[in-house]
């Protein structure tokens, strides 16, 4: 007897539309890429990994959160052994990208256990809110540049106090001195002041000599 298979359709997810195309645009904004790779490659790595979200088919936002997570990171941990796979990578850059690889894929495998843990209970219904969700901030605007303003007078510089003049100190006057005959032509005669001054005078040149020997 010839038995007919027939193919049936999975039952579409009971996940809100909106939801799992956000969820899929983070999850294909964390894909890691080959730096050489064309973009046909890039566009089927990234059907592939949107395929394997949907694949685990989460039913709530949760599970859809933790299928996103395990599909990043599994890719994010073949990346790092690509990397550990280049030759001539010093050894102490392979070991890192090998133990990165290890994080990764314990990560994947932990995030994959609680998948399948939460796919046992009933899938959680999803809420409603309450409040219209509230549109994007508007960008700050760009502070507008301070204008531009005129630099204050210099001050004028201070005015020095007037000095009074300082007279030459005099010099003493000898006898037979230029000097000596001008004051004595400007002294007229019989002018008892200008001759005591004379004398005085050539009292005074005569000594100067003997105490600058002292």
């Amino acid at each position: 007897m010839q038995t007919q298979t027939t193919q049936t359709n999975p039952a579409p997810l009971p996940l809100d539309p909106a939801i799992l195309a956000v969820l899929l645009q983070t999850t294909l904004d964390a894909l890691p890429h080959h730096p050489a790779a064309t973009p046909a490659e890039i566009a089927t790595s990234r059907q592939a990994a949107a395929v394997a979200v949907v694949t685990l088919r989460p039913r709530d936002a949760m599970e859809a959160i933790l299928a996103a997570r395990v599909v990043a990171t599994h890719h994010a941990a073949m990346d790092c052994l690509r990397c550990a796979s280049q030759p001539g990578l010093p050894l102490e850059l392979k070991l890192r990208c090998l133990g990165k690889f290890a994080t990764l894929s314990r990560l994947t495998d932990a995030t994959r256990q609680a998948l399948t843990q939460a796919q046992v209970r009933p899938a959680l219904q999803p809420a409603t809110v309450p409040v219209p969700i509230p549109a994007p901030r508007p960008q700050p605007a760009l502070a507008a540049a301070p204008p531009a303003t005129t630099a204050p007078p210099a001050a004028a510089p201070p005015q020095r106090a007037a000095t009074k003049p300082v007279s030459a100190p005099s010099l003493p006057v000898r006898a037979g001195d230029p000097a000596h005959s001008t004051i004595a032509a400007a002294t007229p005669p019989g002018d008892a002041l200008g001759q005591r001054m004379m004398e005085e005078i050539a009292a005074r040149t005569l000594t100067a000599p003997i105490a600058l020997a002292a």
